[in-house]
């Protein structure tokens, strides 16, 4: 799919009293899960294992991009990482479990794309991801969670 395609996707999506801003949010997000999607197609992969260490072994289902694995990085300090890593722990079990186990997201204008949040005692994130086959690859990891839903429901 080409940009022009993405961005018509994400245009028709937008709700109604959407405005410019809640236009270029959607895109940026857009653009974040296609980098994601870059990196599978350019084999840029990491297993769960390989970025949440030895506890996610059994995760064999749950891929992650190379760009997501490294904003999962960046996110952890040394006062939270044990929490993060847990929570995203968790998270990721839940993925294996069913294609449900998400939140739809159609501001993205692509049905396959979901996210689960992921709390920790310091902060929230959200793991995006979409499902290929019986495996659930991890496109976009951060700690954005002013996405429109959140805003508008407040």
């Amino acid at each position: 799919m080409n940009i022009k395609e993405i961005a018509t996707e994400v245009v028709a999506a937008l709700p109604a009293d959407a405005d410019f801003g809640d236009l270029d949010e959607f895109l940026f997000e857009r653009a974040q899960v296609e980098q994601g999607r870059e990196d599978f197609e350019a084999g840029r992969v990491r297993a769960t294992s390989d970025v949440l260490g030895d506890v996610a072994r059994d995760l064999s289902a749950v891929l992650w991009a190379e760009s997501a694995a490294a904003a999962f990085g960046e996110a952890q300090n040394a006062q939270d990482r044990d929490s993060l890593v847990v929570a995203v722990l968790e998270v990721a079990r839940k993925l294996g479990r069913s294609e449900e186990a998400g939140i739809s997201l159609p501001e993205m204008g692509d049905p396959s794309i979901r996210e689960r949040h992921v709390r920790t005692p310091r902060s929230r994130y959200r793991i995006v991801y979409d499902t290929r086959g019986s495996k659930y690859r991890v496109l976009w990891f951060t700690n954005n969670t002013t996405c429109y839903r959140n805003v508008r429901a407040g």
